[in-house]
């Protein structure tokens, strides 16, 4: 049977399940559908026809047989003649029914068999085709736009798409047309060749050619275009697509037939006339070949018949099958079980005992109620009766109605109580406490060493069955142990036939649970019987009979274990890890080292003393098969209950004991965790737990001991350090992350530390023993020992240097060791020998300090301060490529080296000579504060995509400016023998401060010389004097000079330099603006627009010595395309830094833009301070490096024009306001007179700056509107004022809605949707005139004054009824309401969403108090729950406490900063 053939068959069961549910399902159609004709389409009308007839015949079966039961239910109990006639026929039924099963059984496994044969070929196909999408991406859009033309149109624009055809539209038609027989005798050859058979030919006809391209991208490459094609097509009844394609197929063709001979006919000569550049994508010739190998006539013949066979089988199946399980169901309950039922139980399968007698139901005593009855009624409800469970004394509650049986004694013969023996009906002895509880539990545990445990089986149909391992889980487990009344807090699922593999057949397979389940028959599973494992897999199960209590999280506790009923405590006389790794072992828990804990650490107990004397070899797996005192015997009181801690993490792959990947356990697997946010305080919880020293551990990010291959089961670990679990830490929910094994953290929590040094790589020893910290002894301790402490702390053991005599300083602690002597080869010093821990005959005086080698050095460099860079790893030394490499990965460098950090250079592409040795890093991203390599961003260790011609060098550049006003000014220092120098200002001169300026990496040219100490007289050392040199020197040293510390001047003659700005503005009106180029590698050029905001701006205007508040942005070439290099891309600028090179930015030179992207700053030399907010204050403006106000003498709105449109407010009709109405300011005056189409203040006529005839009473102001917010907490909310005819004024509050509201914001220019208003003077009440009254504003006016209102200065209304808004910087959108959706807030004149990380219910209240919204229950949404976002991210690490007014309140990383994508915008719903 063909692919197609089982896909069609599929296709007729559903549609007969749809027909049968009354639901109407919308036929998809799926990657192996075939496109089917006219001959299908009148088979698929007489099947429907046939399956609506057989429905109302079912209906009416159906209805005949409940008629039945209701008669059944009114009478009561059936009486004995009829019972007896109802028992044949229903053993009639039972008979037919399981023929019928076996029958449709065997008819499902051929047909499964078929079905698994026909995947196998179908998946061939979607590999091969696969392979052809992925070459073909680009032709995706031409396979929807042929979807909706003719078969040979959709061929043409496919072809034209797929291998850019250079042949017209109408060539192709025509190459179509032409008669194709010839071209069938050219490629028989062809096909004989590709062995043309007929399973071949099967798979081809899924779908017409074009068909099955379509299709199959829409499934594998999920184009969601694509699929929306789809949902449209498949609206269309089958008649009508036919219709369609037929009335396209006549339009190329005359009839249907002329089109089935053309396609009959081969198409390979067709491709080779349309081009021949198709033949390169043989899969894709090969593919069409196949279709061409029978007709379509000859296929849909193939189906049809097939499909009429297997239609009339399956179909009558079913109808058999749901007539006869329906039967069966509801005729055997009113048989079988009608005279006893089990109620108030936890499941069907339980509760108390009832039965029905005098058309009532009664209860049954207890007394002598035994299994073999519990096993009658068990068998009477057609449920397990192999192993019951009775019940007494109520167990399952006293009941209701009147108790009828007592001493019921039943045989193994009896088949239905009534025919047990008993006390008779209505007699008895006893009261509703007494009723009896019976469980017919369908599961049981056998060949387990106790009754806890062993192979799990099931009962269904009769019989006992196997349960399959597969996705079995501890959940799974769960249920079973509930429904056997046994612990169930920790199961253990042992797999792999544990218990021995069963006899019967395997019952269930896939079975799932969720834990919450009161029966296994509850949780998700495949068919009863359907499985593909044998006994080899059957699972087995613990019901764990020890738990661990009062400790601070599972793991740990006091341990008891459960004995007849009732738990019980452990003594901890002889109690070892041996027994404990049992415990832990049945508890499920790592158990590789466990901890003991005596003397009732976790607390005395109340219960019995079970256990005494408990020695285990560990090798058990029960506690049960220790050996241990007689059950409740022993000599111990509970002050010695024993106590457990089963360790939840390890350390593995480090080159000791002490560190490692770290793995936690969850879930019956181990898992590495994320090294995102996991800090210090992280690995001290982890350090805690493994009982290891954990007040300085190590924290190694990337890999650093090496990939793990297990599931990553932590992300965004972030401990305070209090914790003693792991898992009390926050971090994300267990599984999930946004990493890879490339950023597995690792752990150092070694045992020896260097304290009191001057870097970390040197200081006096201290090592870790007992809980404690203690110094060691110089005694015997040589360079051996100290390579091994150097090991232990990861830096290279070459070269270790020991300083005894308390060099680092007499430590105060213990002295732990004394006499320590190593070979070198040991891994950790406690495998040296010594005198032994805490043994000594040394003072502090005595204790020895240890200086390792750094784990960075610089080789191959004309001096020491520079080469090729070279770290330590895996005890071995080796390069770091080039990619991301820059300053400040340099600086960190040079700080580690101790070498000078001022101007550090990175060079590119083996500046140095390339390496030999391994390349041990790449892609290295500092931020430039670190103090190791290792803290910074990198691939995993050994993990590059570079070679040892990307080898990356450093120079630590040995010179400085300080004491000036900025870096590129200040007194001359140089670096020589590890310390700061200055230089003599005799033959100084600007040759050689340009070499300077050079090695400092400024712009040479123009470099300044400042003598006789002009940036302050030095401290240190003179280091040179009589520097000459002659321009071209690339450093210092290479000039004459009198010799290293040779001079004959003091300090009040040292030289001073001052640099020009690596950064400068060219091609502006004025100096405060124009296209930004920066200087790097010794020459100027551009940057990129691409993510460069004002932040990035406010550097360049510092670094310039311009004003810095508002600077604007220019993207698109604004100030014309540069010619230079372009040297940055991708600038992210906290705001903050002194350079540009301080911010993120791609590599030096390496961008994704052109010319026409160059970036250009308006650095603002205006300003408008002391208003109520800031499109309104007094002017300043920025002059000859001070700012000064304006003098108001011909001050315009034509001026105030240029200055809002300048500080990019509104600027249609701003106000200028006289005589310092903001305030008299203290700055120099100035005047201007604009005419208002300049686009700078700078542009307008000045009159002589800083000369004037006005005093500061004559400061101008500007308000760039007429509207403003005032008395409110934040500039974006407050009580509305509005100027009118000279003055402001309030406004009342009538009438007045969110429309308005909108307008009011829109002048203000925020961007807002939901404003509120506010009435009733809640921002107080003002004290001005009452301008406006009755506003009502539709929302899309541009001003209030646009909006209907009452006349100005009428109104009906008072101060206490003054209108307040707020323009709410925060929305929420793409929710189904306005209460909920992506948060976005307003910054920077746009909307950008916040990320997920720590964003939690406190911060989302605030946002939904901004909004106005119910903020006391609101619900937080993660990972883009409300769609991705699409403009800028502008908060991450948001924290509230939830007092706080607005979310800007709320501590965050900075606008802007983050490290997340749109996947993780957060989403609020209010309530």
């Amino acid at each position: 049977m063909t692919y197609e053939l089982s896909t069609c068959i599929l296709k007729m069961i559903l549609l007969y399940i749809v027909i049968l549910s009354s639901v109407t399902i919308p036929t998809v159609k799926s990657q192996g559908d075939a496109v089917c004709d006219c001959q299908e389409v009148g088979i698929l009308k007489v099947l429907v026809q046939k399956v609506l007839f057989e429905q109302q015949m079912e209906s009416a079966r159906v209805s005949r047989l409940e008629a039945r039961i209701k008669t059944y239910e009114t009478t009561g109990p059936i009486p004995n003649d009829r019972l007896a006639m109802l028992e044949k026929n229903v053993n009639d039924i039972n008979m037919k029914f399981n023929k019928t099963i076996t029958e449709t059984k065997e008819k499902q496994i051929g047909l499964q068999k078929v079905l698994i044969s026909e995947k196998k070929e179908r998946n061939k196909l979607v590999s091969s085709m696969n392979k052809i999408v992925n070459e073909y991406k680009d032709t995706i859009e031409t396979f929807k736009e042929a979807m909706n033309n003719t078969i040979d149109k959709r061929f043409q624009d496919i072809t034209a798409e797929q291998v850019k055809y250079k042949d017209t539209i109408e060539t192709f038609k025509v190459a179509i047309n032409k008669t194709i027989h010839k071209r069938f005798q050219d490629i028989t050859a062809e096909q004989v060749k590709y062995k043309d058979t007929i399973e071949t030919f099967k798979v081809a006809i899924n779908k017409t050619i074009d068909k099955r391209f379509q299709d199959i991208t829409a499934e594998q490459v999920e184009y969601k275009d694509t699929i929306e094609t789809f949902k449209v097509a498949i609206d269309k009844t089958i008649d009508n697509r036919f219709q369609d394609i037929t009335a396209e197929q006549v339009k190329y063709k005359d009839t249907i037939e002329t089109f089935k001979v053309a396609i009959n006919k081969t198409i390979h000569k067709r491709f080779q006339d349309i081009t021949t550049e198709q033949l390169v994508y043989k899969d894709t010739v090969e593919t069409f070949k196949v279709a061409i190998n029978n007709t379509i006539d000859e296929r849909f013949e193939d189906i049809t018949a097939m499909q009429i066979k297997y239609w009339e089988e399956i179909s009558l199946d079913l109808i058999t099958l749901n007539e006869t399980r329906y039967m069966v169901d509801t005729l055997g309950k009113i048989v079988e079980g009608g005279q006893v039922r089990l109620v108030n139980g936890s499941n069907q399968y339980e509760g108390r005992l009832e039965v029905w007698r005098d058309w009532s139901w009664r209860t049954v005593c207890d007394d002598g109620f035994d299994t073999l009855s519990a096993s009658v009624v068990c068998r009477m409800l057609n449920f397990q009766h192999t192993n019951p469970v009775v019940f007494k004394s109520s167990y399952f509650g006293a009941g209701a109605f009147p108790l009828h049986l007592d001493k019921v004694k039943c045989s193994e013969t009896d088949t239905r109580i009534s025919q047990c023996m008993h006390s008779g009906w209505g007699k008895h002895n006893c009261s509703h406490d007494s009723g009896v509880g019976i469980s017919c539990t369908p599961v049981r545990l056998v060949n387990g060493s106790n009754q806890y445990e062993g192979r799990l089986e099931v009962w269904h149909n009769g019989a006992w069955g196997t349960v399959c391992d597969d996705a079995f889980s501890e959940k799974s487990a769960t249920v079973v142990c509930k429904m056997l009344n046994y612990p169930h807090s920790n199961p253990m699922v042992l797999r792999s036939a544990h218990f021995g593999p069963g006899a019967s057949l395997v019952r269930l397979h896939g079975v799932y649970c969720n834990g919450t389940e009161t029966s296994i028959t509850q949780c998700p599973h495949r068919e009863w019987g359907i499985t593909d494992c044998d006994h080899h897999k059957d699972v087995g199960i613990s019901c764990t009979p020890v738990r661990l209590v009062n400790g601070s999280h599972p793991y740990e506790g006091r341990l008891e274990v459960l004995h007849d009923g009732s738990w019980g405590t452990v003594c901890d006389d002889d109690f070892t890890a041996q027994s404990a790794t049992v415990v832990c072992k049945m508890l499920n828990y790592p158990h590789t080292n466990p901890l003991v804990f005596m003397s009732a650490y976790f607390g005395a107990g109340k219960l019995p003393i079970h256990f005494d004397d408990v020695e285990c070899s560990g090798t058990e797996i029960s506690l049960l098969q220790c050996s241990h005192t007689s059950w409740g015997s022993n000599n111990c009181s509970h002050s010695e209950d024993v106590g457990i801690s089963c360790t939840q993490v390890r350390l593995v792959n480090g080159f000791n004991q002490y560190e490692g990947r770290l793995e936690v356990w969850h879930e019956e697997s181990w898992g590495t965790v994320c090294d995102d946010e996991f800090g210090t305080l992280s690995a001290s919880v982890v350090c805690k737990m493994l009982e290891y020293q954990h007040t300085n551990p190590l924290v190694f990010g990337s890999a650093k001991f090496g990939a793990g291959i297990l599931p990553m089961h932590l992300d965004d670990v972030k401990c305070t350090g209090t914790e003693i679990s792991l898992s009390q830490c926050p971090h994300r929910e267990w599984g999930s992350n946004n990493c890879g094994h490339g950023e597995d953290v690792g752990i150092s929590c070694t045992p020896v530390r260097l304290v009191n040094g001057s870097s970390q790589y040197e200081g006096r020893l201290e090592v870790w023993h007992d809980g404690s910290w203690g110094t060691v002894c110089d005694n015997e301790f040589d360079t051996l020992s100290a390579s091994v402490v150097c090991k232990m702390l990861n830096y290279p053991p070459n070269n270790a240097l020991v300083v005894g005599s308390a060099h680092f300083g007499a430590g105060t602690l213990s002295i732990h060791l004394d006499d320590v002597k190593c070979t070198g080869n040991e891994n950790t010093l406690s495998q040296c020998t010594h005198r032994g821990w805490g043994t000594h005959s040394c003072s502090h005086n005595d204790v020895v300090g240890i200086s390792c080698p750094p784990d960075v050095r610089l080789v191959n460099g004309s001096n020491q301060f520079e080469g090729r860079l070279e770290v330590w790893h895996n005890k071995r030394w080796g390069t770091v490529c080039h990619d991301h490499f820059d300053e400040r990965d340099a600086t960190v460098v040079c700080r580690i080296l101790n070498y000078p950090q001022t101007k550090p250079q990175a060079f590119r592409s083996a500046h140095f000579g390339a390496g030999s040795l391994p390349i041990h890093l790449d892609d290295v991203q500092c931020k430039g504060t670190e103090t190791s390599l290792i803290q910074c961003l990198h691939r995993t260790w050994g993990e590059h995509n570079c070679v040892h011609g990307d080898d990356v060098g450093i120079s630590c550049t040995p010179v400085r400016l300080v004491n000036g006003s900025s870096q590129y000014e200040g007194r001359l220092e140089v670096w020589h023998d590890g310390s700061w120098g200055t230089v003599c200002d005799n033959g100084f001169d600007t040759l050689s401060a340009s070499v300077v300026c050079k090695m400092l990496d400024y712009p040479p040219n123009n470099a300044l010389v400042f003598g006789s100490a002009y940036f302050g007289a030095g401290t240190l050392s003179i280091h040179l004097e009589y520097v000459k040199c002659t321009g071209n020197e690339n450093t210092l040293s290479q000039c004459t000079h009198s010799g290293r510390g040779i001079h004959n001047c003091s300090q009040n003659d040292v030289v001073g330099i001052s640099c020009p700005p690596d950064v400068r503005l060219v091609n502006g009106s004025n100096q405060f603006e124009g296209r930004l180029e920066v200087w790097h590698n010794k020459r100027w050029g551009t940057v990129c627009h691409d993510d460069f905001d004002e932040r990035d701006a406010t550097v360049v205007c510092r670094i310039l010595n311009y004003p810095q508040t508002n600077p604007l942005v220019f993207p698109s070439a604004n100030f014309g395309t540069g010619t230079l290099p372009i040297h940055l891309d991708d600038v992210g600028c906290k705001g903050t830094e002194t350079s540009l090179i301080q911010c993120p930015h791609r590599i030096w030179g390496e961008h994704n833009c052109a010319h026409s992207d160059d970036v250009g700053i308006l650095c603002q030399p205006v300003r408008l301070v002391n208003g109520s907010n800031p499109s309104e204050g007094r002017l300043e403006v920025w002059h000859d490096g001070y700012w000064g106000t304006v003098c108001d003498d011909d001050f315009t709105t034509l001026s105030a024009t240029v200055v809002c449109k300048m500080l990019n407010y509104l600027h249609t009709d701003p106000l200028v306001i006289m005589s310092a109405y903001f305030g008299a300011g203290k700055l120099p005056i100035h005047d201007v007179n604009c005419t208002g189409t300049e686009m700078s203040l700078p542009q307008c006529p000045p009159r002589s700056s800083g000369s004037n005839i006005c005093s500061h009473r004559e400061d101008v102001g500007i308000s760039c509107t007429k509207v403003r917010l005032v008395n409110g907490s934040s500039q974006y909310e407050g009580r509305l004022e509005v100027w009118h005819d000279g003055s402001w004024g309030t406004v009342c509050d009538h009438e007045f809605t969110a429309l308005s509201a909108r307008v009011v914001c829109k002048m203000l220019n925020y961007e807002v949707s939901v404003p509120v208003v506010y009435g009733s003077a809640h921002f107080g009440a003002g004290t001005l005139l009452i301008h406006l009254d009755d506003v009502n504003c539709t929302g899309s006016e541009l001003s209030i004054f646009d909006c209907p209102h009452s006349d100005w200065g009428s109104n009906n209304c008072g101060h206490g009824e003054d209108v307040g808004i707020y323009c709410a910087p925060v929305r929420l959108v793409d929710g189904l309401s306005q209460y909920e959706g992506r948060l976005e807030v307003w910054h920077e004149n746009t909307w950008g969403t916040v990320c997920d990380d720590n964003f939690g219910t406190q911060s989302a209240k605030v946002v939904c108090k901004m909004l106005n919204y119910p903020y006391t229950s609101p619900v937080v949404h993660y990972e883009a729950h409300f769609g991705r976002g699409t403009g800028p991210i502008f908060l991450d690490e948001v924290q509230c406490i939830g007092s706080e007014t607005s979310l800007f309140q709320c501590s965050h990383d900075g606008w802007r900063i983050h490290d997340c994508d749109h996947g993780e915008d957060v989403g609020i719903s209010c309530k």
